[in-house]
């Protein structure tokens, strides 16, 4: 009997030994899946920040733009506004109010 004992405390051994490997070969293939899923997330972020850097980049080159359209436009709407009506008998502006 002491010779089975031996066989199965060797059984034992060798499957406790195989469940420890396949634990840590999972527990090393999730490390390698977190590492993965994170290198996909460090790459979409910066890819992110490179679009919002494009993005302010065009906001910084329309707004003086936009600035200038605005200022030209209520500069002509005054002076559109002080106008003479040319159908007017008194000279008085398009805008009488």
């Amino acid at each position: 009997m002491t010779i089975l004992d031996n066989d199965v405390q060797e059984d034992q051994t060798v499957q406790q030994s195989h469940s420890d490997l396949d634990l840590l070969r999972q527990f090393i293939d999730l490390i390698e899946a977190e590492r993965t899923r994170n290198s996909f997330q460090d790459k979409r972020i910066r890819e992110i920040e490179q679009q919002h850097e494009q993005l302010e980049e065009r906001v910084s080159l329309i707004e003086p733009i936009v600035h200038q359209a605005l200022r030209y436009s209520t500069e002509r709407n005054r002076e559109l506004e002080y106008m003479e009506n040319p159908y007017s008998l008194d000279g008085s502006p398009r805008c009488n109010y």
